[in-house]
């Protein structure tokens, strides 16, 4: 009797869980059915989850706040699905590598949810924004989250000047810009309260670094795929504040586009770089001299010595032809 009730609550258990999982999460039957926000202009077309994404990390961060956190997607059973049929995050993340930023957690999410790419500073370069592309192109997820956070010590150093030695230095110099920026903007600022402008300046400068560099994630934002949005986590409260799109993304997205397109019509004159060769063919010219060093051998009747004199002279200037 006793084995039997514990199966049952067992049982109870594992629905109740199945209940807090998202809708995206739950198979193709949740995916058929997306918020109401999201519209769905066909059945074949592509679902934009990208509001619902939101919406459940904003939920997770609040439950964590709370005290209230559910745990959705940590038992065994997930960790056999996910291995088995491989993950599908519904959300991508570029933040500082700061121990204080447990990003599950804060966010209440479990294993497969969220793609997470950590660097100090949670800079774009090449390294994230190649990760962020592996995310949107191979893994399907849609919403791409820039996270930076309060009293960030790469911060803090590339705001002091600090002399980071090569590889932190190297790292910092992703950061100066944003310093510089916001030095420019506020030059009233300092202390702490110059650190947390320049956090939020940086989550611009990282977006915009990796929209910069990837095509894909701009063709990407510029087909509805993905949504790039920043943020800024406060590691006294564990609050994260969401602070949007970058202010500039259209004017990025369609600068980077004539770039592209300027930069691919300006290598076509370089094509032509090939025929430049032909100036070097005249060199047969220098066959065409050639046949003057048997005319150079001729002298070779030693009787004329006086007169080789003048004889050598040409010979001797035809050698360095």
């Amino acid at each position: 009797m006793l084995t039997g009730t514990r199966r049952h609550l067992k049982l109870m258990l594992i629905v109740g869980t199945a209940c807090l999982l998202p809708a995206t999460l739950c198979g193709a039957a949740g995916l058929a059915n997306p918020p109401a926000s999201a519209g769905t202009p066909s059945a074949s077309s592509k679902v934009d989850l990208t509001d619902h994404a939101l919406r459940l990390m904003q939920e997770g961060n609040q439950r964590f706040t709370e005290g209230k956190s559910v745990h959705p997607n940590t038992d065994v059973f997930r960790i056999g699905d996910t291995g088995e049929h491989g993950q599908h995050p519904f959300a991508a993340i570029v933040t500082c590598a700061d121990s204080r930023l447990p990003v599950e957690r804060l966010f209440d999410r479990g294993v497969g949810d969220l793609f997470v790419v950590r660097v100090a500073g949670n800079i774009g370069s090449a390294n994230q924004a190649g990760s962020i592309e592996y995310a949107c192109e191979h893994l399907g997820t849609q919403l791409v989250v820039v996270m930076g956070h309060t009293r960030c010590g790469a911060v803090k150093a590339a705001v002091a000047g600090a002399d980071a030695g090569k590889n932190i230095g190297s790292l910092l110099q992703h950061i100066i810009p944003a310093v510089q920026t916001t030095r420019a903007k506020h030059p009233e600022l300092t202390g702490e309260a110059l650190v947390d402008a320049v956090v939020r300046e940086n989550v611009w400068e990282t977006i915009e670094d990796m929209l910069k560099s990837s095509s894909i994630l701009r063709e990407k934002i510029v087909a509805g795929d993905v949504r790039m949005v920043g943020a800024v986590y406060d590691v006294e409260n564990g609050r994260v504040e969401w602070i949007g799109m970058h202010p500039a993304q259209a004017g990025l997205l369609r600068t980077r586009t004539e770039e592209t397109t300027t930069v691919a019509s300006a290598e076509k004159p370089a094509m032509p770089m090939p025929e430049i060769k032909p100036t070097e063919k005249p060199a047969p010219s220098k066959p065409t001299n050639a046949p003057a060093k048997p005319t150079a051998a001729k002298p070779v009747a030693p009787v004329s010595k006086p007169s080789g004199d003048h004889n050598d002279a040409p010979a001797h200037a035809a050698t360095p032809h």
